[in-house]
């Protein structure tokens, strides 16, 4: 499965649609990257390295995404597109991206990992969070394009994006964005 994800097309997009934040392609931080990537889950972590402002630019779409890699190979790296849930736990991913998704999830410490998750919904993903109870610190939820979330919602810590730019919501310096993006990090 993994190598079924389509580089080239990935590659024709960076270079061709442009951003509305910036009005240009897709900025060299990620580009060249992006080249480098060898298999569909390099990429997906390329993603998920600045994910609120992949999320708030929509770049790539939902639609995109499917497009240059299969949903099993997505939703098996923490990228979960149109999906409904019934109590499947999410833990394994520092980063969980949910588009267009509903259900109820629930999530907590990995213990093997030693990861909590981020959760970021965006495409008017309705989930329900059960966290764990005795967790020390509130797992951390960003909305975007009409997401919503319920559940245990004092264990978690929800940053309400609907409303922000994406120029307003990335907020990186020069020297942040000079940082190479992790594509080796197999739990982002």
């Amino acid at each position: 499965m993994e190598d079924m994800w389509q580089k080239e097309k990935v590659i024709e997009m960076a270079d061709t649609r442009i951003i509305n934040y910036s009005g240009k392609t897709l900025c060299n931080n990620y580009r060249n990257p992006l080249e480098r990537c060898e298999t569909a889950a390099q990429a997906i972590r390329l993603y998920k390295n600045c994910i609120s402002w992949a999320l708030q630019e929509r770049y790539p779409t939902k639609e995109e995404l499917l497009a240059f890699i299969p949903k099993e190979t997505l939703a098996e790296n923490g990228v979960y597109i149109n999906m409904t849930f019934d109590g499947e736990r999410i833990d394994n991913h520092i980063c969980c991206v949910f588009l267009g998704c509903k259900g109820w999830i629930s999530t907590g410490l990995n213990v093997e990992k030693a990861i909590i998750p981020m959760l970021y919904l965006s495409e008017g993903s309705n989930l329900k969070v059960k966290v764990d109870d005795g967790l020390l610190h509130a797992i951390p939820v960003e909305l975007y394009y009409g997401s919503k979330v319920g559940g245990n919602i004092k264990s978690l810590s929800v940053k309400d994006c609907n409303r922000l730019t994406a120029k307003e919501n990335v907020g990186f310096t020069e020297k942040e964005l000079s940082v190479d993006p992790d594509l080796e990090n197999p739990d982002l």
